[in-house]
């Protein structure tokens, strides 16, 4: 029997991953043809540092780790980052192709996908500049379905499907739009894999057409740096703004505002990055400081509070219970990537696991408060911000979440200052500054002097699915006006049986990776014959309910149900495991944990044709990631982040010689954020402790002292500079680096480090006391011993 033809429309993780599982899980059955509509693959995903003309910041790391930003048969460890990426030294062992991050920044992903393309081969069947403008079903030979399709390419393809592919591994960046011709084309079936961040969404707001002509306006997909957000010009093209031209403003004198518009996980890809470069800007060297920046405030408009989750998450915040005492906070808790803790199967109840999907009932909503609340140390009322803290009102509803290293703590700071409800009205006083009427519970707020707005709102799907024929679109529901839901789908958002030559992969909202693989495994299976999964597919009462269920769904979204979570397909643990299920595939053990124990990976639901070095490869690496933090591996990351901001200090210090003074030291201690100033680390503060020294005798002096905090991701290392005394903020010499003990002691985890300063040695321990995420104590004493010097200072750091 001669292949079936399959178009795959998509060169992002979804297509390629539905191309690499229909042609290895079943070779000889399927002939596939890719059509990417951009001179690139990868989707979203740039490919270099420079690559700057997608929707994604190349330097932006993603928010879920190597572990699940990934497929099953294709680890990280293969992949040859090239320019960019510094060497291994330790953790993950040595590798030629440079280290990669926990969290791997946008542009690593998209090399990621050209080496996946290479390793399975898949660049001869792909065709960039292709994009599709019709396809609709038609009858032929005896009666069965076949897809015509119509899209635009370059006029050197000559209609050869293997013309104008890509090598593998390449990527070709030639532009051929200005000279394509349409073509058309027969497939057996058709897989759509556009995705959903296809069309920035901006609301019509009323006033806002003036606004933008006054005030520097863009999307988030536009944002690359503040910097470039105060230059006062474009980005570019209008291509290059992904349909978003961003007005340009004339230099205003009292303009002092950035404002980020909207609550969504973008936003604190913006507010955070903004706030950085603004802190930056005010407290590095002045040769790397930008002075446009120095006098601008972040504000942010946010309809509903949002739990602000690091990347780096405590796995055990709280101590176990004894028979005499109740569970308390854990001061030294072991920490793992974000997706490691959320998406693990310890603690699910015994049975089968299966995907939850619909609204959630007020005692589930309020258990997913309960636990997330455990982990993030409460409701978010230490930040002193009321849009970002859960009140009682709140526990009812499904909660909402961003994901973000430090956005918390520049709202503690008041560096992002937080305005509850919606953005009404825009406009422009009489000085040509931007203004935005917030409302919020039947009161308005004005945020005036607005220089620049960044609308984090979110994308448009739909336009992603209108190449499709009417008659398809009507079986499969489509509605314009429901972004999360534009589709009515079955069997984990992948088919619909009324058309069952269709598939889907990665075509709901947030798609993982691993649902993505998942979901190319039930297209595969279902169109090579397993009757199993096609049984359930064709299972007319089946299919009915699924149908009913998921309209219902719909209908809630557009009634703003408050039952409604942030991301309908969020159960990640219940849709890997229950389409594992399905598919009959083992679920794969991890060294130390039990049989339903452990984070839920793809790569422990590899399939039996998998590369098997690179499925080990994959299971290795999370054993690894598990191994090590239990001996305290991200410990310095965690800590590191929550010294960020204010702090009252104490320090006693007690000297042995008589000529150097005894006393006590009482003030405030500073860590201020900055952009690193060094190569080879990944973030830095500014340290600065003012106040007053009281002498045993009474003595009072005035007192200061500056350091430079610097952190290394690769080797989960905190070392501590001297800092120049001509300008005080520039690095000078090394003080020392901090060594974590590998277990956390009673009250916290321990650090050490040495130093000799010409003839005087410098012993240092700091103790890091969390509660949750947070740091609730720290202490740093210095014993101090040399032939004018003999003291020991104990400091104590508290909020």
């Amino acid at each position: 029997m001669s292949p079936k033809s399959v178009l795959i429309v998509g060169g992002g993780p979804s297509g390629l991953v539905a191309a690499k599982t229909l042609l290895h899980s079943h070779p000889g059955k399927f002939k596939i043809t890719i059509l990417e509509k951009h001179a690139t693959i990868g989707g979203l995903w740039p490919i270099s540092p420079e690559d700057n003309e997608g929707m994604v910041n190349p330097e932006m790391p993603t928010n879920m780790s190597k572990h699940t930003v990934c497929f099953s048969d294709f680890d990280w460890g293969s992949v040859d980052l090239g320019e960019g990426g510094e060497k291994i030294t330790n953790g993950d062992g040595k590798r030629e192709g440079g280290f990669v991050p926990m969290f791997p920044k946008a542009w690593h992903v998209g090399r990621y996908l050209e080496a996946y393309i290479k390793k399975w081969e898949l660049g001869e069947f792909i065709r960039v500049n292709s994009e599709v403008v019709k396809a609709g079903r038609e009858r032929y030979g005896k009666g069965e379905w076949r897809w015509d399709v119509e899209w635009m390419g370059p006029k050197e393809c000559n209609g050869d499907t293997a013309s104008h592919s890509i090598p593998n591994g390449h990527t070709n960046h030639t532009d051929t739009k200005s000279s394509s011709k349409r073509y058309q084309g027969f497939f057996d079936y058709l897989v759509v894999a556009t995705g959903f961040f296809n069309i920035p969404k901006i609301p019509k707001i009323p006033g806002l057409d003036l606004f933008r002509r006054n005030v520097k306006t863009i999307h988030s997909s536009q944002f690359r740096t503040a910097q470039d957000l105060v230059a006062n010009q474009d980005r570019g093209s209008h291509n290059a703004t992904n349909g978003v031209t961003p007005s340009v403003q004339s230099p205003a004198k009292r303009r002092s505002k950035v404002v980020v518009v909207g609550g969504s996980a973008s936003s604190a890809e913006i507010a955070a990055p903004v706030a950085l470069e603004i802190s930056s800007a005010i407290y590095s060297p002045k040769s790397q400081a930008s002075t446009e920046l120095s006098s601008l405030k972040v504000h942010q408009i946010a309809s509903r509070p949002s739990y602000i989750i690091p990347p780096i998450l405590p796995f055990n915040p709280q101590k176990p219970a004894t028979a005499t005492d109740d569970k308390g906070s854990n001061p030294a808790p072991t920490f793992l990537p974000l997706d490691l803790c959320l998406y693990n199967l310890t603690g699910r109840p015994d049975g089968p696991i299966s995907a939850f999907a619909g609204e959630v009932p007020e005692e589930i909503a309020r258990g997913t408060h309960k636990f997330l609340q455990t982990l993030l140390g409460g409701r978010q009322e230490d930040l002193d911000a009321e849009p970002m803290t859960f009140r009682e009102k709140h526990q009812s509803r499904p909660p909402h979440g961003i994901i973000d290293e430090k956005y918390n703590e520049f709202v503690r700071a008041g560096d992002i200052k937080l305005t509850a409800g919606r953005a009404t009205k825009c406009g422009v006083d009489e000085n040509g500054n931007g203004t935005i009427t917030v409302s919020h519970e039947g009161k308005e707020t004005l945020i005036d002097d607005i220089a620049y707005a960044v609308f984090a709102t979110g994308f448009e799907p739909h336009p992603t699915l209108s190449w499709l024929s009417e008659e398809v679109k009507e079986i499969l529901e489509v509605d314009k006006d429901c972004d999360s839901l534009p589709l009515i789908l079955q069997k984990a958002s992948y088919c619909h049986h009324a058309i069952p030559e269709i598939g889907f992969v990665g075509m709901y909202e947030g798609p993982y990776w691993g649902i993505m693989e998942m979901q190319a495994r039930l297209v595969a299976r279902n169109w090579a014959g397993d009757e199993k999964v096609s049984n359930a597919l064709d299972d007319g009462k089946r299919a009915k309910e699924e149908l009913k269920h998921i309209r219902k769904l719909r209908q809630a979204m557009k009634n703003s149900s408050p039952g409604i979570p942030q991301a309908w397909m969020s159960d990640y643990v219940g849709f890997i495991e229950e389409i594992a299920r399905e598919l009959h595939i083992e679920r794969l053990p991890l060294q130390g944990e039990g049989h339903r124990e452990g984070p839920v990976m793809i790569a422990r639901y590899s399939q039996q044709h998998s590369e098997e070095h690179e499925t080990l490869q994959g299971i290795r690496s999370i054993e690894e990631t598990l191994r090590s933090s239990k001996e305290g591996r991200l410990v310095g990351r965690a800590a590191f982040r929550a010294l960020q901001g204010k702090w009252k200090l104490t320090r006693q210090l007690k000297s042995a010689i008589a000529s150097f003074p005894s006393g006590e030291f009482t003030g405030t201690a500073h860590f201020h954020p900055r952009l690193p100033t060094q190569a080879g680390f990944d973030a830095e503060y500014l340290y600065v402790e003012e106040g007053d020294f009281v002498t045993e005798n009474g003595m009072r002096m005035s007192g200061s002292r500056r350091y430079v905090y610097r952190l290394n991701h690769e080797i989960d290392k905190i070392s501590v500079w001297f800092v120049k005394g001509d300008d005080g903020l520039t690095a000078d010499y090394l003080f020392n680096e901090l060594e974590f003990e590998k277990r956390g002691g009673e009250e916290g985890w321990v650090a050490r480090g040495d130093h000799l300063c010409e003839s005087d040695q410098y012993h240092s321990q700091y103790l890091f006391a969390f509660r949750a995420v947070s740091l609730e104590r720290l202490r740093i004493g210095y014993s101090v011993k040399g032939p004018k010097k003999e003291y020991v200072s104990q400091g104590e750091y508290s909020r």
